[in-house]
């Protein structure tokens, strides 16, 4: 077990793994490097015993399913929030990313300087020396959404819009107030997410600088796979939902309650 026990705030870090080998070195590399404490759960997609029991050895909590239940990363990081049992903070990643020493009293640090009672940090992490949409991501930069421009390092949070799937950080209570949606694929879930957020009262901000590394192509992790490879039809049926789903939100077209909160309306994400 590589959790550091500190007399601080804990961090509940979700990780969502569809088969990928690199599983265990994303937990290790997690918890060697993080200077409070951690409690890391792998909701793994798997036929493969041996992967979960390493995933394990690693110092992580495994929920673990078949893989032919798997149907994108938004229910494993759904069935991984249910577990938040009063953390102070949140933490969201995918399963081939790499941390920088005390990623976590950074993000802590960083959050408790926005004087907003709910916080959400988040932005596309620094990619391990490639490209992403065409754009370089740099060591030091994210990659800030919906624009997909290249953010430099700065000396304090920007407000942003949008939410990464691959690199969020937040209040603890997100995971109940304002959960992913168990029953998306992927995409535009980071849109419909952000909108809950924002509607539930959560402020995003993309943090002045990374702390994470993602691989954004195989070649950087080895041949892990995609769920949208393995199950395209599957796949490609979830995401023409969402893409209904999206617009006739923003249109007032159906019932807002399963996916956005009560504290601020859709006019006011809009503006802002």
């Amino acid at each position: 077990m590589h959790t550091v026990r500190y007399s601080m705030p804990m961090t509940l870090s979700v990780i969502p793994s569809y088969d990928d080998s690199w599983t265990p070195r994303t937990v290790e590399s997690m918890l060697d490097t993080a200077k409070g404490e951690v409690r890391c759960i792998v909701v793994l997609q798997s036929d493969n015993n041996e992967l979960a029991d390493e995933i394990r050895r690693k110092g992580a909590e495994v929920i673990h399913v078949p893989k032919i239940w798997a149907s994108g990363c938004c229910w494993p990081r759904w069935r991984g929030q249910v577990e938040w049992k009063g953390e102070d903070w949140y933490y969201g990643c995918d399963s081939h990313t790499l941390f920088a020493k005390h990623w976590d009293t950074y993000l802590i640090d960083l959050a408790e300087s926005i004087p907003k009672r709910r916080v959400v940090l988040s932005g596309f992490p620094a990619g391990i020396g490639q490209y992403h949409h065409g754009i370089t991501i740099k060591p030091e930069g994210l990659l800030f959404r919906p624009e997909q421009v290249w953010i430099p390092p700065q000396s304090f949070p920007t407000p942003s819009l949008c939410i990464s799937g691959g690199h969020h950080f937040a209040t603890g209570t997100v995971c109940q107030d304002a959960p992913n949606f168990p029953d998306m694929a992927f995409e535009p879930d980071q849109t419909l997410w952000s909108m809950r957020l924002y509607t539930s009262g959560y402020d995003i901000y993309l943090p002045p600088k990374s702390t994470v590394y993602h691989s954004y192509q195989h070649a950087d992790f080895g041949d892990y796979e995609l769920v949208w490879d393995d199950q395209p039809d599957l796949f490609r049926r979830g995401s023409d939902h969402e893409a209904v789903v999206l617009p006739k939100l923003m249109e007032g077209k159906i019932n807002p309650s399963p996916y956005l909160g009560t504290e601020r309306s859709l006019r006011e994400w809009g503006r802002y």
